[in-house]
């Protein structure tokens, strides 16, 4: 079992360590053939979280690691995942097995818990002590390996949730609640590589909030960066520190459970609500937000368009509303209780389009049967990547 760690000293050099590397392998992984990994490791993380990680605990883990582990995490070190560029990326560097404990295991914090940055582990005390184990839509061979719930079909609560570099529409849809397009213009579920409001930063760029929002990296009371909003007040729909009452402007700072973020909402129940918050039916949104329904649970979201309607906007087809839905003139919210009364409505199943309707040939075909079934979404709101990904994955498997 590891050891509770950690701070990270010096005296581990990459070529030292791995003797099977040429110059020119460790010059790919590092700058330079004498740098010393785990002490530049160390310096970023012991700058981050003072006094919370051990020099020596993480180099004797390191030189009593398998050869394997030692090899790929050398060869990870500087990645996307393990990154120095932020306290949050080197912080995931210890997300590694050459690190960390696979499965049930004794630990002090999460990062003892292989796994935790993606969502699935986390450290949790027991009646024999604290252990490793799985969380909602973890792998599990019995239930014993799950933190809160039974292990159904092979996985923590059944399959809530999707894994690392699964397609995604929004964060709540991610086992590590992050989303995030790679470029490409889709979205895929990530690991957690940015700071929420109260963690450690060294500057705002790694701090975890939407490109516009007010949320920032300054220096708390004690002097330490960390990412939170400006001395300022922050307004509605912007990012809030929920530890400080007068961080909005108006209203109150509210955890929202779709994005994993901190915002200020109104302290009014009947005013509209954000991205990222419960509720039953589009008119529950802001105006840019729909209701839309995500891992069985509904939550305002980003109009897929800025110009479609929502629920009773006016409409001459389904071409003019979020949901894709437009009955007598009037966009229809996609809720699953209108469903069946939806008609004509058909296109191939390998194609982005509207939903496909009971009475197209198309949806006779036993894979668009097995997705709908499986999502309300591609059910009821509209037949996107997510849905077609889906499709071919039953239809080639």
């Amino acid at each position: 079992m590891k050891t509770a760690r950690r701070s990270i000293g010096a005296g581990l050099v990459a070529v030292g360590l791995v003797a099977t590397f040429s110059a020119s392998a460790c010059r790919d992984i590092v700058s330079g053939d004498s740098v010393d990994v785990i002490a530049e490791l160390c310096g970023t993380l012991d700058a981050c979280y003072e006094g919370k990680f051990e020099c020596d605990a993480l180099e004797e883990e390191a030189n009593e690691g398998s050869q394997d582990n030692l090899t790929n995490f050398l060869f990870e070190f500087g990645s996307r995942r393990c990154t120095l560029d932020s306290c949050a990326g080197s912080l995931s560097c210890l997300d590694h097995p050459l690190f960390c404990e696979l499965g049930e295991a004794d630990c002090t914090a999460d990062e003892d818990c292989c796994q935790w940055s993606e969502g699935l582990s986390a450290c949790r005390e027991g009646v024999e002590g604290s252990t490793c184990c799985g969380l909602d839509g973890a792998l599990c061979d019995g239930t014993e390996d799950c933190c809160d719930s039974e292990c159904i079909s092979g996985r923590c609560g059944g399959e809530t949730c999707r894994f690392i570099d699964d397609l995604c529409r929004w964060g709540v849809e991610c086992c590590s609640g992050r989303c995030e397009d790679n470029g490409s213009g889709q979205r895929f579920c990530v690991e957690k590589l940015c700071s929420d409001p109260g963690e450690r930063c060294k500057s705002a760029d790694e701090c975890c909030g939407e490109s516009g929002t007010e949320i920032g990296c300054f220096p708390d009371e004690s002097g330490e960066l960390i990412c939170k909003v400006p001395t300022t007040c922050a307004d509605f729909a912007q990012a809030c520190d929920p530890n400080d009452a007068a961080s909005c402007c108006e209203g109150e700072c509210a955890f929202a459970i779709g994005t994993g973020l901190a915002v200020c909402i109104s302290s009014d129940p009947g005013e509209c609500k954000p991205v990222g918050f419960d509720c039953a039916a589009d008119a529950d949104c802001c105006q840019d937000a729909i209701c839309a329904l995500a891992v069985g649970q509904s939550f305002c979201q980003p109009k897929p368009t800025e110009t479609c309607g929502k629920a009773g906007d006016d409409c001459s087809g389904g071409e003019d509303c979020c949901s894709s839905i437009c009955t007598a003139g009037a966009c229809v919210q996609a809720t699953g209780s209108t469903c069946d009364e939806l008609f004509g409505l058909c296109h191939s199943p390998f194609v982005v389009g509207t939903v496909i309707t009971a009475d197209c040939e198309e949806s006779q075909d036993p894979c668009v049967q097995e997705v709908v079934n499986a999502s309300p979404f591609c059910r009821c709101t509209a037949w996107d990547t997510l849905c077609v990904a889906d499709y071919v994955a039953c239809d080639q498997p």
